[in-house]
């Protein structure tokens, strides 16, 4: 099957899908070859089991999942109907906190690396994207950036923080005449496995080793809700094809708020129960 998995990975570079996600779709995709030599409904089936008792969860399950499905459109379309996909509860994107946020900024030291948190965050930027970004997709009177998403989307996005902008002049102006990326390395430009290893550097340092890379994105894309952002604008923002996946940002944090709300308004009523107990048995005393 080694030519229909060269298939499908070509089909997904021609549909524009980003090296994360045809890197993973390819490791799916040979771990399934080698667990079955006859692709079925059985065999599909056997293989996503052997995930879950493995101890996956079933959001990581799905993953492989609509992975298998992807490829089977390609090679065998009358099964990839009969794929099941796990359902899941959809949970709040991990987010830091201003105070946790401004404290990855400080850890941050090179002019590099500051320019890689501070553009990753304001922008709401992937890991891929940050990676291929060309000086001239920069507009320093407008203060905007083209940049090219999944699909091949692209997207103008304004550069709004002061410090932002404060940190990327200087960067440029210290670049090599003759530049053509931002962050440029053997490929042309860097890579978003790079990036992600720089991140996490400075997360160490920061004291958040477990982070990743995309924090940056739900981050921002959380901050902006608390300021009442509209959602299509941060729909907009994130390069998101469907307003519904952006939606997961503003149901799950909304629900949060709320119940935390809900929690702190009845624990605030018990204490003030307790309080007129308490008063009344003074009083009966």
């Amino acid at each position: 099957m080694r030519e229909e998995l060269e298939r499908f990975i070509n089909r997904l570079k021609l549909e524009g899908k980003s090296e994360d996600t045809i890197r993973n779709y390819r490791n799916t995709i040979k771990r399934f070859l080698e667990f079955t030599e006859k692709i079925d409904e059985k065999s599909i089936e056997a293989f996503l089991l052997s995930l879950k008792n493995e101890g996956l969860s079933d959001r990581a399950i799905a993953r492989h999942a609509h992975a298998i499905k992807a490829f089977l459109r390609v090679v065998k379309p009358e099964l990839a109907t009969k794929v099941p996909i796990p359902k899941f509860r959809q949970r709040i994107p991990p987010y830091l906190k201003q105070e946790e946020l401004r404290e990855l900024f400080k850890s941050a030291r090179s002019m590099k690396e500051k320019l890689i948190i501070y553009l990753a965050y304001d922008c709401a930027l992937r890991r891929s994207e940050l990676a291929k970004i060309r000086i001239k997709d920069i507009n320093f009177d407008e203060w905007t950036i083209k940049i090219k998403g999944k699909g091949d989307r692209e997207r103008i996005l304004p550069i709004t923080k002061r410090e932002t902008r404060n940190i990327l002049k200087r960067y440029v102006e210290n670049l090599p005449e003759g530049s053509i990326y931002l962050f440029e390395g053997k490929q042309g430009h860097t890579t978003p496995d790079t990036v992600g290893r720089i991140f996490k550097r400075i997360a160490k340092r920061a004291g958040m080793p477990n982070i990743s890379f995309h924090v940056l994105r739900h981050s921002r894309a959380i901050h902006l809700l608390e300021k009442d952002i509209d959602i299509a604008y941060i729909n907009k923002l994130l390069g998101h094809a469907r307003l519904d996946t952006t939606s997961i940002y503003v149901v799950t944090h909304i629900e949060a708020q709320k119940l935390k709300k809900e929690i702190e308004r009845k624990e605030e009523r018990e204490e003030e129960e307790e309080e007129e107990r308490k008063m009344k048995n003074e009083g009966g005393n």
